[in-house]
């Protein structure tokens, strides 16, 4: 049986982090994550290739922060 470590959100704004992190930082699944790209819900990603997308830290911080305002 494997483990997975611990799960750490970067600190630093400007990491990039790639759709799986964003996901599991807002606790919702990867097919949500990219639904809510087609939707507009989110920004579409920055690109580093072919098939590397990626968003940095504070904008999924950011989008956390919009989700807690509009539940309440």
């Amino acid at each position: 049986m494997t483990t997975q470590p611990p799960f750490t959100f970067p600190s630093d704004q400007d990491a990039f982090v790639r759709a799986a992190d964003c996901a599991r930082f807002l606790g919702i699944g990867r097919s949500t994550w990219w639904a809510w790209v087609k939707q507009g819900k989110v920004q579409r990603p920055k690109k580093l290739g072919p098939r590397t997308s990626v968003w940095t830290a504070g904008y999924v911080r950011s989008v956390q922060d919009k989700l807690a305002t509009d539940a309440c």
